[in-house]
């Protein structure tokens, strides 16, 4: 899942758990704290929650532990820098059997569960640490990631409003609750979200690429077009560069008949993000409209690897196969196709 860069694929709500909800409810009678989002893949938020957790005030330490507490934490944070989020709980569970009362070591088995894209778990252990002190609004964004994770837009969106109002200047913050807001079809909300990213921090390619997905969704395609090519111009010059903008532009120019233009833009998505399933849809999408079956086939079939419960991609595959002439292949993936739906494995069909 690409929480930071992507969420229009939010399907139907998970059931969701309230204890945190109940928790912060009580903590608010003892102290200003406002109702109060995540990240993904190599998600920032797991990042940003990290350096920031440095604020939190009572429970780092027992008396007379301060050295090995210290040692503990920064090991455990040196691991989830590297990336390393099973090291990092290894390390804090072992911490946590002598210092159960540390606020800033649950805190960090928060963001490595979340890393380890287990948010119930990760929601446990910051519901444990706002027990012991409240919850900055580094770990409100996460806990919001942590409810997109579960599927729960509407508690997401409550947490990162929380996170917000807690600190109005977190740039990755707007651009999340721009991503929260786009996934509940609020278009106009999100656009907003993702222009107050931008006045923070000029040339963001995601919030500018934000922009141009919320303009497409309310129907305006050439604010959207004209928003995803100001994206790829900023990002021309950047040092990171990314495949959302080139995936959501060639999209969008296919939808409109400009395929072959699409295709050079798809290609280039495919070699900053060569496992995205969406970019090898869209590239088999566009095959198939100039007749170019066999690389069609190709991207198709690699997108159903990515992605196997996708209807959608099994009715193209079989439409694919279908004009090749194979027809048992066709068939197969037809049947695929009529399973899925049946089981209402997912809402993605033609």
């Amino acid at each position: 899942m690409r929480v930071d860069i992507e969420l229009t694929h939010i399907g139907a709500k998970c059931r969701r758990s309230n204890r945190f909800l109940d928790l912060v409810h009580c903590l608010a009678i003892h102290c200003v704290f406002a109702l109060f989002l995540i990240l993904v893949a190599s998600l920032p938020a797991g990042a940003a929650g990290l350096e920031q957790s440095e604020a939190l005030g009572p429970g780092a330490t027992s008396a007379g532990d301060a050295d090995h507490a210290d040692s503990g934490l920064t090991n455990a944070k040196s691991m989830l820098r590297q990336g390393k989020p099973s090291e990092a709980e290894a390390i804090l569970r072992d911490y946590l059997r002598g210092h159960e009362d540390s606020a800033k070591a649950h805190v960090l088995l928060g963001l490595a569960t979340f890393e380890e894209n287990r948010p119930a778990d990760s929601l446990a252990e910051f519901t444990r640490a706002a027990h012991l002190s409240p919850p900055g609004a580094s770990e409100l964004v996460v806990v919001s990631l942590d409810y997109v994770k579960l599927k729960d837009l509407p508690d997401a969106d409550r947490w990162m409003s929380a996170a917000l109002e807690k600190a109005p200047k977190n740039v990755a913050a707007w651009r999340y609750m721009g991503g929260i807001k786009y996934s509940e079809n609020r278009f106009s909300e999100a656009i907003e979200a993702y222009r107050k990213c931008l006045e923070l921090q000029p040339e963001d390619v995601l919030a500018e690429d934000g922009v141009g997905r919320s303009y497409e969704g309310l129907g305006r395609d050439e604010d959207a077009e004209a928003a995803l090519r100001m994206a790829l111009d900023w990002q021309s010059h950047a040092v990171t560069k990314y495949a959302q903008p080139l995936l959501h532009l060639g999209s969008l120019l296919i939808r409109h008949g400009q395929t072959r233009e699409a295709l050079s833009y798809l290609e280039e998505a495919e070699a900053l993000s060569p496992d995205d399933e969406d970019v090898h849809k869209q590239l088999g999408e566009g095959y198939a409209r100039l007749n170019q079956l066999g690389k069609a086939q190709v991207e198709l079939e690699k997108s159903i690897q990515l992605s196997p419960k996708d209807s959608h991609l099994h009715w193209l595959l079989a439409s694919v196969y279908r004009r090749e002439g194979q027809v048992e292949n066709a068939e197969r993936e037809s049947q695929r196709f009529s399973e899925l739906v049946g089981s209402h494995s997912n809402d993605k069909v033609p």
